[in-house]
């Protein structure tokens, strides 16, 4: 597993478990993918901060707090349900003035 330094974002390649095989290997950290830790990044990323040793050596992740989930879209049945309530107002708005008009 390498995870990239700026993004937070891991690849994995199950052929090479264990091998930064990136192309710019200075973008990337490299995890063990059958490891514990690596459990942690999947887990967790891109929401964590990147802990090193002295040497700048990634040994850890803090997991942050995470974004909240967006709003589901409405259903289909709950978006022609509220336009039928929408029609049903607009309906008995126009009865109520007719009667004001044909009096």
């Amino acid at each position: 597993m390498i995870i990239n330094k700026i993004t937070k974002s891991y690849v994995e390649r199950f052929d090479k478990p264990n091998e930064n095989w990136a192309t710019d290997k200075a973008a990337y950290y490299l995890v063990d993918s059958n490891s514990e830790f690596a459990a942690k990044i999947r887990e967790n990323s891109p929401f964590f901060d990147f802990v090193l040793d002295d040497n700048g050596n990634l040994v850890d992740v803090t997991p942050t707090e995470r974004p909240p989930e967006p709003e589901p879209e409405p259903t289909l049945e709950e978006k022609l349900a509220e336009q039928a309530e929408t029609i049903s107002m607009l309906t008995e708005c126009v009865l109520e003035m007719s009667e004001y008009v044909y009096q």
